[in-house]
């Protein structure tokens, strides 16, 4: 019956996260022509004063701050529910007697405790790693601590009645799990931003067509200013750029999100 439960809820979320996978991805491709159609604009409007050409531009870089903010909220609530599609799979997993998804709280294993080694109280299979659904190191030290150490009389009828009340309430009590899982992945990233420091280039973008595009935009541009070009001529000056930054637009965002949750840590 369980395994039903959970299966459902990985079915419906699959098709949640297909969604926000495909919104992303318009979303993407509609900065990108907000982009070309912002510089397009810009400089059409220079050619008739460059004051309507500085608003113009004032205006999309507002426009595309909101864009940005609105593109992270989506990107964000896919991650979440792919991580909730794992908690899902996982309690599924355990319901099979394979708790390999949940930590296992052998990190609290402490051999002098008069009986959290006979009791199996850490380590696979374990009370811990079948209680254990927390999603930052600050709950599973608190769990760790009442399982080692126990509760006292009065807290015990407390810990009852809250479990009762969160004990229906799934959705909420996965989507918190989510939660404390994105913030453990956007702020504590350091191994993967070494693998980062250590990798390749990603970018895959030979150093020959980066300079010819920088010269062949300067070009245009000298020759905007001099001699005068057609709007659809000073448009090509940012074409090569444009197709550049979105064939290597993934692999730019994924540095920039990895160096934004390290921030602190590269300081």
């Amino acid at each position: 019956m369980r395994n039903a439960v959970y299966q459902d809820r990985i079915d419906t979320l699959t098709i949640a996260s297909d969604k926000l996978k495909a919104k992303d991805k318009n979303f993407s491709i509609f900065r990108l022509l907000f982009f070309i159609v912002a510089v397009g604009i810009a400089i059409y409007l220079a050619s008739i004063s460059w004051l309507y050409s500085i608003a113009c531009i004032v205006i999309a870089l507002v426009s595309f701050s909101r864009l940005l903010r609105y593109h992270s909220t989506i990107i964000k609530e896919r991650k979440l529910t792919t991580a909730i599609i794992d908690l899902n799979k996982n309690e599924n997993k355990s319901i099979d007697n394979d708790h390999s998804g949940f930590e296992n709280g052998i990190r609290y294993q402490n051999d002098t405790h008069p009986f959290t080694t006979d009791m199996d109280v850490f380590g696979d299979h374990s009370l811990f790693q079948m209680l254990n659904r927390t999603s930052t190191i600050f709950g599973e030290k608190i769990l760790a601590n009442r399982l080692s150490n126990g509760l006292t009389k009065d807290e015990i009828p407390k810990y009852q009645l809250a479990i009762q009340e969160l004990g229906p309430k799934i959705d909420w009590r996965q989507r918190l799990h989510g939660l404390g899982k994105l913030d453990i992945e956007e702020h504590h990233d350091h191994e993967r931003l070494e693998r980062w420091l250590n990798a390749d280039n990603p970018l895959k973008t030979s150093k020959i067509l980066v300079y010819f595009c920088v010269i062949f935009c300067w070009v245009l541009f000298i020759i905007l200013i001099f001699y005068g070009v057609p709007f659809m001529g000073a448009l090509l000056a940012f074409l090569p750029n444009v197709l550049l930054s979105y064939h290597n637009n993934k692999a730019i965002n994924e540095i920039h999100a990895l160096l934004d949750r390290n921030e602190k840590f590269i300081k």
